[in-house]
């Protein structure tokens, strides 16, 4: 893939790294980093090419910085109220304009992917309500790392579930949330340990 832009293929995931410490909190951060790591232990298991890697990685960094602005509803630890929730779920929305607004082409085909994170295979996601192959490859990735990332985290109103727990939630999201197939490489890369390594949040990948 070449492109001429003000940030270079290469340094992308380094301004995203950048970006999103900037923009987000500890915890937010931290998920951000943990989404990186298994999107590109995904990534690489599906085949993508090293433009690609970078790409995804970049993206899943930088996926969640449009809850920059919102960071106090978020902090506060509880279960929402239906219009907190409302708000939050503006986010992949307020990420892809953030993104857009910096004139530079390659930030801007990133937010188009970081919007799609909370798309679901079945339709019933948002913010657009893709379906399938509508939502892009990496946007599929990027659905089953957040989620196995924030399933497996403490939150201050509930612990982190279990690896048999949360494996079971994951699995039975195949054809609804998830892409069976992104899925079904998630569940062979968990089987083969490749989930078990630290990650190292201030060097990142």
């Amino acid at each position: 893939m070449k492109t001429n832009t003000l940030i270079s293929l290469e340094s992308l995931p380094y301004t995203a790294r950048c970006l999103k410490n900037a923009v987000l909190n500890a915890d937010e951060s931290r998920h951000s980093d943990e989404v990186a790591h298994y999107s590109l232990i995904l990534g690489k298991r599906i085949g993508l090419n090293k433009d690609d890697l970078l790409i995804l990685q970049s993206v899943a960094l930088i996926h969640d910085i449009g809850k920059g602005g919102i960071m106090e509803i978020i902090s506060e630890g509880r279960i929402l109220t239906e219009d907190e929730a409302g708000i939050v779920k503006r986010h992949p929305g307020n990420t892809m304009h953030m993104l857009c607004r910096t004139n530079d082409p390659l930030l801007a085909k990133i937010g188009t992917v970081a919007v799609t994170h909370h798309e679901k295979w079945d339709g019933t996601g948002y913010p657009y309500g893709m379906m399938g192959m509508e939502i892009p490859l990496l946007g599929r990735i990027l659905a089953v790392s957040d989620n196995w990332s924030a399933i497996k985290s403490d939150r201050p109103y509930r612990p982190a579930f279990s690896d048999t727990e949360a494996l079971e939630m994951m699995a039975g999201e195949s054809g609804k949330k998830f892409d069976p197939q992104v899925l079904e490489h998630f569940l062979d890369a968990h089987r083969a340990g490749e989930f078990s390594v630290q990650i190292d949040s201030d060097q990142g990948e």
